[in-house]
């Protein structure tokens, strides 16, 4: 049976052999569950959140289980693109299976060099962008939680990575998603990912204080 799909971009199409993909965060680079199955038999694999350069990420705690799934609140660790390149990409079945790559930055132009910096590795099949990140230069504000920031980070991506499928990983914590999803299209993106973690709290009753050293973190099923 073929199940293969194909997302239809405006600048790039993204085919899949078949419409089973990871989910970013939840399956690290994708190394770390080769144990378990053969990772050649997915459709794609989102990998972690990569940035320029290497991040530490949140204090601990920073993961809690609820009973409705699980928070976390990682900060988006990762070693940087540049090891991930190095040694993880060329361990990854890159030509069998798509390997789409996540990005994290904290400006337009920070995407935009990281957009281009993966632009000519032929085993990235396309990048995944987390607009649920800070703007610092805006004062914190979150990139995918307005339509103009958010549109400013697609069009950077879109202008350093030129070959790639860009795709556009969108916040559920907006009062119009659809707005968002206008706002990146318009911008240049060739496909969505719905979506990011929803913002939520626990409380540690016995210490009586937030379960995550972050206070707020994504709660995801």
């Amino acid at each position: 049976m073929d199940l293969t799909v194909t997302l239809k971009g405006q600048r790039r199409d993204l085919t899949l052999k078949n419409p089973v993909l990871t989910a970013s965060g939840t399956f690290g680079s994708g190394l770390e569950f080769a144990p378990y199955g053969d990772l050649a038999a997915l459709g794609g694999i989102v990998v972690k959140g990569l940035s320029l350069r290497p991040r530490q990420g949140n204090a601990q705690p920073r993961i809690v289980e609820t009973t409705a799934g699980m928070l976390n609140a990682v900060g988006l660790q990762n070693d940087g693109v540049e090891s991930f390149l190095a040694f993880k990409l060329p361990h990854l079945p890159w030509r069998e299976t798509a390997i789409i790559a996540n990005l994290y930055a904290t400006s337009p132009e920070e995407f935009r060099e990281l957009a281009a910096r993966l632009n000519s590795e032929p085993g990235v099949a396309a990048l995944e962008v987390n607009v649920s990140c800070p703007n610092v230069a805006a004062g914190g504000a979150l990139f995918g939680q307005d339509p103009k920031l958010a549109a400013a980070v697609t069009r950077a991506v879109r202008e350093g990575a030129p070959d790639k499928h860009v795709m556009v990983k969108l916040s559920p914590n907006v009062t119009d998603i659809a707005l968002m999803a206008r706002s990146v299209e318009d911008a240049g993106a060739d496909s969505i990912s719905c979506i990011n973690t929803l913002l939520g709290m626990a409380v540690d009753l016995p210490r009586r204080r937030p379960a995550l050293a972050n206070i707020v973190g994504g709660l995801s099923g």
